[in-house]
């Protein structure tokens, strides 16, 4: 089994709506950045605030799966052996980590597109020495 299937199986059901957000994102980010360039600065700045919320979604989401996931472990360890319970926990952080390490990488395209609109929406708002 290759590793990214294996990391795919040990995020367990949140891998699903982390790939399906991802492969939402991409195209997203593309349509938004079009839109953003050829649009006036107000949208232009718009779609830089939807993208960058967007970006960080996957990043959260894979955040609150890994918190689910240690909270379902430590509910298991207090039925565990005690004894067991450090070699437990240390196996449960590391798959509960995949989720974290797979939303990471998806929030990249869309935040850098985000802050690459916010610069283009910037540089054309007027000057404050041309508004007065």
């Amino acid at each position: 089994m290759s590793a990214m299937a294996e990391m795919f199986q040990a995020g367990g059901w949140w891998m699903y709506p982390l790939m399906l957000l991802g492969c939402a994102l991409v195209p997203l980010s593309i349509v938004l950045v079009s839109l953003g360039v050829a649009s006036k600065e107000r949208n232009a700045v718009m779609f830089s605030l939807i993208l960058l919320v967007a970006g960080i979604t996957p990043a959260m989401l894979g955040a609150v799966a890994q918190m689910m996931s240690m909270r379902a472990a430590e509910e298991a360890i207090v039925h565990a052996n005690p004894a067991d319970a450090a070699t437990i926990r240390a196996a449960s952080l590391s798959e509960s980590l995949t989720t974290v390490l797979f939303g990471l990488p998806l929030s990249v395209i869309p935040v850098f597109c985000g802050f690459v609109l916010l610069g283009v929406g910037l540089s054309r708002l007027p000057r404050f020495e041309e508004r007065t």
